[in-house]
């Protein structure tokens, strides 16, 4: 097989075909190198490759690996050509996505082969084309020289640092590269250290020193006063100055206003809890009315029932027959993709209303939720299965032990999303992500990486905050049923053990700690006397904890100290003039310390050395065994 069908091949939908191109292409990539970077040369330019965009797309990216993890060959006419072609693929390439792709393996063989003086001559010319992606292309070549090459490019100083602000300035150039330039500004001054060269980019700043806009937008700043308001001055003088507005907004035509009215209702419930209590029979009819209407957006009136219900506890019991038929009604109504959020907000607020009357008043209707919620087709990954799991959790709350036969359809769901494994990809620092950063779920760091310079660092937070949320009902369940979560005990033990030092997010290490300890406390609660369950579940426990909390953490900040401190102490009584019983002992202690001791150790052995071997007939070879 040719190696540009080998290529083709990796793109192929029939995973045996795609299998079998990656197992060859290893091979090629381990024996012939040069004939590889050839093929993947000839599919990435579209000089040569004028029809297949798809093979012009993937090719680059697996061209800039080759090169950066094999290096270039030795052949000085091959590597001539091989530059010449990309350049002559930059300036003929029509797709910007393809072209940046391609600037990628330029900046990357610039940053092997220094001895490239066509490469800055010809990035610069490209920079005055008047098609604005092609300079954005050539700007963004110029910032990844900066960032691998800078040092050779001080010498152009002059000529870049007209360039960059010559776009900077301008009142013509398209936003997408004058935002180009920045970046390659920012890359390029980095390796300026004279003020006599930094000084001309002086006159550049003003313009952008301007005050960022605010990140809080008004919605946010209302709903943060009100609920501070609230709790501050309290509820007999805040009621009923914000309710004659929350009224005149409920019944305004806008549903934006009525939403308003809704949301403030619900912030302001907690903070006013026993005075907005004395009004709920006027008020409650009025919310119900605006989740039975059709044409309005019910999710703000029933999240403002779940707020209420939450504060005011089991004397909402006295409206229980009015609202839980209307939430079931939405939940068994709303169907859709388009109603995920409204059908979450209705799970919620079902569960709070059962939190909050208690398991007399709402065990009747449990099992007909139960059975409405687990009907649900959710998306394991959407926001629904969120407040799914958690409504679930709440529920098993309030029914305890009637809530066991559930457990078999909710726990694999929480351990499972307890389980997920965090999505983390390194990338190109200058390689277009998302923009949004956490509001597409996706948090972006750059890092320096010794010999690659700088990288991205992508972080899914949604899979993360899924992971938290799983391991915090898992909690809440062990918390609650005891006993009754034994027979689930050994699989969670499984999923949050390993969880103990997991190293993206505090959270989650602090609750598998907690979790562990409500799991013991299930095994105990579900044993009886003669079982064996309660110590096997914490001899899996205690060595991992113990490893965390003392090992990890005491060691590396009290270890040491203490080793400087107790050895000369503890050697002390290894000397003959002891009995053997004493020496005996202090040996097992020194033992630890030599065990756990790190790098405090290796400077107090010559002074342990003379006193070991006085001791050397006291079984101690388990301690030279250690040195």
């Amino acid at each position: 097989m040719l190696h540009t069908d080998v290529i083709r091949a990796l793109l192929s939908n029939d995973n045996a075909i795609r299998h079998q191109a990656e197992s060859t292409y290893t091979q090629i990539k381990a024996r012939q190198p040069v004939e590889l970077a050839t093929a993947l040369l000839t599919l990435t330019c579209v000089q040569t490759n004028p029809s297949d965009v798809e093979t012009r797309t993937f090719a680059p990216v697996l061209l800039r690996r080759l090169v950066e993890t094999e290096g270039l060959p030795n052949d000085a006419a091959y590597r001539a050509q091989m530059k010449a072609q990309l350049l002559a693929a930059l300036v003929q390439e029509s797709q910007p996505s393809i072209r940046r792709k391609v600037s990628h393996v330029v900046a990357q063989i610039a940053r092997q082969d220094a001895s490239w003086p066509e490469l800055l001559p010809s990035i610069v010319h490209l920079t005055q084309s008047p098609d604005a992606s092609i300079q954005v292309t050539a700007l963004d070549v110029l910032a990844m020289l900066a960032e691998y090459t800078g040092a050779t490019l001080k010498v152009h100083h002059e000529q870049l640092t007209h360039l960059f602000t010559s776009f900077i300035a301008s009142s013509t150039a398209s936003k997408a590269s004058r935002v180009a330039a920045w970046k390659a500004l920012s890359a390029f001054v980095l390796h300026l250290e004279s003020n006599d060269a930094l000084q001309p980019f002086s006159q550049i700043l003003p313009p952008f020193l301007q005050k960022d806009k605010e990140a809080t937008d008004m919605c946010d700043a209302g709903a943060v006063a009100i609920d501070r308001v609230a709790h501050s001055v309290g509820g007999k003088v805040f009621v009923p100055l914000i309710l004659p507005f929350v009224a005149q907004y409920l019944e305004d035509v806008t549903w934006q206003r009525q939403h308003a009215a809704l949301y403030a209702l619900g912030l302001m419930a907690e903070g006013s809890k026993d005075h907005l209590f004395q009004v709920l029979d006027v008020w409650l009819p009025r919310i119900l009315a605006k989740l039975q209407d059709p044409n309005n957006h019910p999710q703000q009136a029933i999240t403002a029932v779940a707020c209420v219900a939450k504060v005011v506890g089991d004397a909402f019991v006295l409206h229980y027959s009015v609202f839980m038929p209307v939430a079931a009604q939405l939940l068994m109504q709303s169907k859709g993709k388009s109603y995920a959020l409204l059908r979450g907000k209705a799970m919620e607020c079902v569960a709070l209303i059962g939190q909050a009357v208690g398991k007399h008043a709402f065990l009747t209707d449990a099992k007909a939720v139960m059975d409405i919620l687990l009907c649900h087709d959710t998306d394991d990954s959407g926001v629904e299965m969120q407040y799914l799991t958690q409504a679930c959790v709440r529920i098993a709350s309030v029914l305890q032990e009637d809530f066991v036969t559930y457990l078999p359809l909710i726990v694999p769901k929480l351990l499972h999303q307890a389980a997920t494994k965090p999505d983390v990809v390194l990338v190109d620092w200058n390689e277009a992500t998302n923009d949004d950063g956490d509001d597409d779920g996706i948090q972006e760091i750059v890092v320096d990486v010794p010999g690659q310079g700088k990288k991205k660092l992508q972080i899914q937070t949604s899979a993360l905050q899924d992971k938290e949320l799983g391991l915090n009902m898992i909690y809440q369940l062990a918390l609650d049923l005891r006993g009754s979560f034994l027979p689930y005990v050994e699989p969670a033990l499984q999923v949050i053990i390993p969880l103990l030092q997991f190293e993206y997010l505090d959270t989650v290490r602090m609750l598998s700690g907690l979790s562990l300890a409500k799991l013991l406390d299930a095994a105990i609660a579900g044993s009886d006397v003669s079982s064996a369950t309660p110590q096997h579940v914490l001899e899996l426990i205690f060595e991992p904890l113990l490893t965390v909390r003392y090992i990890k953490q005491y060691k590396q900040d009290s270890v040491p100290l203490f080793v400087e401190h107790i050895a000369p102490v503890i050697s002390a009584y290894l000397d003959p003039s002891f009995p053997a019983e004493i020496r005996a002992h202090f040996i097992c202690i020194l033992d630890d310390v030599l065990e756990f001791g790190g790098a405090a150790v290796p400077p107090i052995l010559p002074s342990l050395l003379t006193h070991l071997w006085n001791v050397r007939d006291l079984n101690s070879w388990f301690i030279w065994s250690k040195l």
